[in-house]
């Protein structure tokens, strides 16, 4: 609900303070006109109600004696000048600062729209600076192998997770309330008072409201419980540099049954790499599938792609014509 009372102006000939901007169109003391431009919203405990305000408009101001009127004279009430093409007061903010007439739009999506493809246009420049390529000739001067296999076994581990989260088959062993997660609840109202010029001497005032909110913390049951699984517990490892890559000797305690204790083999991986060496004698290395690593002979020559900014060499380009 709002409710409107009156703006307030002083006198700039006599210095007469905190005249009424609908009831005193002139100065009581000397009779000079109210100037609309200095019109400020008053204190709290000096506001003025006005009852029963019928708002017809801005007021305008004469083109003579630049009087302030109500937009419904037709002639000025300080000079009698007719009041045909004048133009309207201009409205104060709550800060006492004369508002333009007709606001300016905001730009505020517009300036988010120009970050964003100035981001992206930003992006593809880098993109492209980082995409060139330049050609270098190389020589193959060695290679290089790695094999491995993981040795699993089927122990007793101690794990941790929330209580909803822990597998059937674990056994819980004890819990204690930790902070799982947040949200948000209702904490009362924070309101506000805005004041509006209406341009004819007065002003609206109408309180608002938002919601508060305050965080909160959720609390769980974070279980620490055991469980038996396939744990890895080592990786055998074997390498080498010559074309005849084998895989290392593993020795585990096998079992018939599932029982704790008993190892099995887990992930193998492989590795292939050849050594190349540019023309400044620097070595990189590139990784191929086992067959045609095999197939590249030492001492054999290549022009391939490298990053102009990066300096890294492009192992795909072994294959391009």
């Amino acid at each position: 609900m709002s409710k409107t009372f009156e703006m307030m102006w002083d006198c700039s000939y006599c210095d007469t303070k905190k005249l009424l901007g609908k009831s005193h169109k002139h100065c009581p003391n000397c009779g000079t006109a109210q100037d609309p431009t200095q019109r400020y919203f008053p204190p709290d405990e000096e506001k003025i109600a006005v009852e029963d305000h019928e708002y017809v408009g801005r007021d305008i101001i004469c083109g003579f004696c630049d009087a302030p009127n109500s937009a419904l004279a037709k002639f000025c009430t300080e000079c009698a000048g007719p009041m045909d093409g004048t133009k309207t007061v201009q409205l104060i903010n709550e800060g006492g600062e004369i508002t333009n007439q007709t606001p300016k739009p905001k730009q505020t999506k517009n300036s988010a729209i120009q970050w964003f493809f100035g981001i992206i246009a930003f992006g593809v420049i880098i993109l492209l600076v980082l995409s060139l390529e330049e050609e270098k000739k190389v020589t193959v001067s060695g290679h290089s192998w790695s094999r491995s296999i993981e040795v699993e076994k089927y122990k007793l581990v101690t794990k941790e997770n929330w209580q909803d989260r822990v597998p059937t088959n674990g056994k819980i062993q004890s819990c204690k309330n930790k902070k799982r997660d947040t949200k948000k609840i209702e904490d009362g109202e924070e309101c506000s008072t805005i004041k509006k010029d209406n341009g004819d001497g007065t002003y609206n005032e109408s309180e608002t409201c938002e919601t508060k909110y305050k965080t909160v913390p959720i609390y769980d049951d974070w279980c620490k419980y055991e469980i038996k699984k396939w744990t890895v517990v080592r990786t055998e490892t074997e390498t080498g540099n010559d074309l005849q890559p084998s895989w290392p000797t593993v020795s585990m305690r096998t079992c018939d049954m599932v029982a704790l204790n008993c190892e099995r083999e887990g992930k193998r991986k492989s590795v292939y790499s050849v050594l190349l060496k540019d023309e400044k004698n620097k070595i990189h290395d590139c990784s191929f599938e086992e067959n045609k690593w095999k197939e590249i002979q030492e001492g054999n020559s290549k022009t391939m792609s490298f990053g102009s900014v990066t300096g890294l060499i492009d192992c795909d380009s072994w294959d391009a014509e």
